[in-house]
C-alpha cells in the first residue's frame, strides 16, 4: 500500500519545498512589505539571549542582569545559539542559515504529519491527504522565513505526537513525552498535551492497564525531564517558580504599568489594539462605554491613561511612542506603581460591576475571532487583503471540515478522535478565556493537528464520490 501512494508523497514533499523556498525568495519581502520580513517583535530578544548564551553561557534577554533570566523561553535561544556559532559569531548569516533550516525543518513536518496521520488512522490514503494539506498550508508557509519559535514549534509538537502514536516499543512513550516537553519551551500552551493525552490513552486502554499505566508513566516521565529542568532552573537562579517567562524581568516593553493596563483592556473588550497604542501614541483614547462603571472610576480611568502616557516606564519603551526626547524612561524615574495601581483598581470594579460580559461575553468574541477570524490587525490593502481574507475564509472551512471529522472518529472510538478534540477544545479556552491574547500563531500547532481530521473527511468524501461513481459506470473507474 505504501508503494501505491510512494510517487504521490514525493511529489507532496517537492511541492512543499517549492512554495516554501518561492515564498522566501520572492514573495516575503512584498507580503511583510519590509526588506528585513525575517524580523519580528521577538526577534531580538530571542537573538541576546543566543548571543549571551555563547557570549556569557547563560540564556538572558540582558547581558549581566540576573532579573532577565528567564525573559524568554530557552529552545528557540538555544537553536539561534548553535547556528550562532556555525556562522562565526555572524548575527546576519545565522538569519539567513536559520531561514533556510526552518525551510527544510518544515518540509520534513509534512513527511511527519504523513506518518502522524497514517498511525493514527491505519490509512496511508489519509496520511497522504494530511500531508498535502499541510504542504499547502499558508500559515506555515507564512512563518517559516521569520525569526521565529513558530516553525520549529510545530515540528517538535508533531514529532513529539508521532512517538507517542507509533507504540511500537515502551521506549516511544519516553521519547514522545521528552520531545513535546521542548515544544513547550516553543510554545507554552502545549503544556496540557501530555497530562491529556496520557488520562485518555489510560482509559482507551483500560483492558491492558498494566501495560497503560507503564506508557503513561513514561510519557510523563520524558516529559517531566524535559519541561522541569526549565523550572528547577529558573528556580534556583530566580528563587521563585517561573513555569513558562518572568517577561517582566529585562523585558522593558512589559513592565507593570503595560501589563496591568492590557489587563484591564481585556477586562472590557476583546483585543488590546487600538487603546493600547493611543496611548503609547498620546492620541485620544477611544473607550468603550462600558468602561465608564462609574463618576469615581471614570475619573481614574483617565488618571492611569494620562501617566501611562507620560511618564509609565514599559509605555516608553514601545517603538510608537510619542515623546522621543522622553522615551526609555527608566524604572527609577517612572510612576508604574500608581499605573499598576489604578489599572488593576479599574479592572476589579470592572469585573464585580460586569461579572456576564467579563466572564462570558468577551470571552466568546475571542472564540468567535479564533475560530472565523476574516483579517488582520494591520490591514493589507488591495488584492493582498482580498488574498489575506480569502485564506483566513480558508483556515476556517478546514476547521469546519476537521470539526466533521473528529465526530467520525470519536464515532469509530478513534482515541485520538477524543485527544484530538480535548486538547483543540482546552488550549482554545485557555487563550481564548484566560489569557485573552488573541494572536493566530497560538492557534498554530492545534490548527495543524487538525488537519488529520479535516484529511479524514476528504477521504470519506472521496470514496463516497468514488462509489457512487463506480456504481453509475463500473467499467470507467477504480477504487
Amino acid at each position: 500500500m505504501f508503494q501505491k501512494y510512494q510517487k504521490h508523497l514525493i511529489v507532496i514533499l517537492a511541492l512543499g519545498l517549492l512554495l516554501r523556498v518561492v515564498f522566501v525568495l520572492f514573495v516575503a519581502e512584498y507580503y511583510y512589505a519590509k526588506e528585513e520580513y525575517f524580523r519580528t517583535g521577538d526577534t531580538y530578544s530571542y537573538s541576546q539571549c543566543a548571543i549571551n548564551l555563547v557570549e556569557q553561557g547563560s540564556i538572558r534577554t540582558i547581558s549581566n542582569d540576573d532579573k532577565s533570566v528567564a525573559g524568554r523561553l530557552p529552545f528557540y535561544p538555544i537553536v539561534l545559539a548553535l547556528f550562532y556559532v556555525i556562522s562565526g559569531q555572524n548575527l546576519d548569516l545565522t538569519y539567513q542559515l536559520v531561514i533556510w533550516f526552518q525551510v527544510l525543518l518544515d518540509v520534513l513536518t509534512v513527511f511527519l504529519l504523513y506518518r502522524l496521520a497514517f498511525f493514527i488512522s491505519n490509512s496511508y490514503r489519509i496520511g497522504v491527504f494530511a500531508a498535502f494539506l499541510y504542504a499547502v498550508y499558508p500559515f506555515t508557509i507564512f512563518w517559516v522565513p521569520l525569526i521565529s519559535t513558530e516553525t520549529v514549534g510545530v515540528f517538535t509538537l508533531i514529532t513529539g505526537f508521532l512517538f507517542l502514536s507509533r507504540r511500537k516499543k515502551l521506549s516511544d512513550f519516553l521519547f514522545g513525552g521528552a520531545i513535546v516537553g521542548l515544544s513547550v519551551l516553543l510554545r507554552p500552551q502545549n503544556i496540557i498535551f501530555v497530562p491529556v493525552f496520557s488520562v485518555v490513552y489510560f482509559f482507551f486502554n483500560l483492558k491492558q492497564y498494566k501495560r497503560a499505566f507503564i506508557s503513561v508513566v513514561l510519557a510523563c516521565a520524558g516529559f517531566a525531564v524535559v519541561y522541569g529542568t526549565w523550572v528547577l532552573r529558573n528556580y534556583v537562579l530566580l528563587d521563585k517558580v517561573v513555569l513558562f517567562t518572568d517577561t517582566r524581568g529585562g523585558t522593558k516593553t512589559f513592565t507593570k504599568d503595560v501589563v496591568a493596563c492590557r489587563k484591564y483592556i481585556y477586562s472590557i473588550k476583546s483585543g488590546w489594539d487600538p487603546q493600547f497604542f493611543q496611548i503609547v501614541r498620546n492620541e485620544e483614547v477611544d473607550w468603550p462605554e462600558i468602561a465608564f462603571v462609574s463618576r469615581e472610576d471614570s475619573l481614574m480611568l483617565l488618571r492611569a491613561e494620562y501617566l501611562a502616557k507620560n511618564c509609565g516606564s514599559g509605555f516608553s519603551h514601545w517603538n510608537q511612542y510619542w515623546n522621543r526626547s522622553n522615551a526609555r524612561i527608566p524604572d527609577s524615574l517612572s510612576c508604574n506603581d500608581s499605573i499598576a495601581y489604578y489599572f488593576t483598581v479599574l479592572r476589579n470594579n470592572q469585573i464585580a460591576a460586569n461579572p456576564v460580559h467579563y466572564h462570558l461575553i468577551i470571552p466568546m468574541q475571542n472564540l468567535s475571532k479564533a475560530l472565523f477570524k476574516t483579517t488582520l490587525t494591520n490591514e493589507k490593502q488591495g488584492a493582498l487583503g482580498l488574498l489575506t481574507n480569502a485564506l483566513f475564509l480558508y483556515r476556517s472551512i478546514l476547521l469546519l471540515l476537521a470539526a466533521i471529522g473528529l465526530f467520525l472518529m470519536i464515532r469509530r472510538k478513534n482515541l485520538y478522535g477524543v485527544f484530538i478534540a480535548l486538547f483543540f477544545a482546552l488550549v482554545y479556552y485557555y487563550i481564548c478565556f484566560t489569557v485573552r491574547n488573541i494572536e493566530m500563531r497560538y492557534f498554530l500547532n492545534n490548527d495543524v493537528i487538525m488537519l488529520i481530521p479535516a484529511a479524514w473527511v476528504l477521504v470519506s468524501m472521496y470514496k463516497w464520490y468514488a462509489i457512487k461513481r463506480l456504481m453509475r459506470k463500473p467499467e470507467q473507474f477504480r477504487i
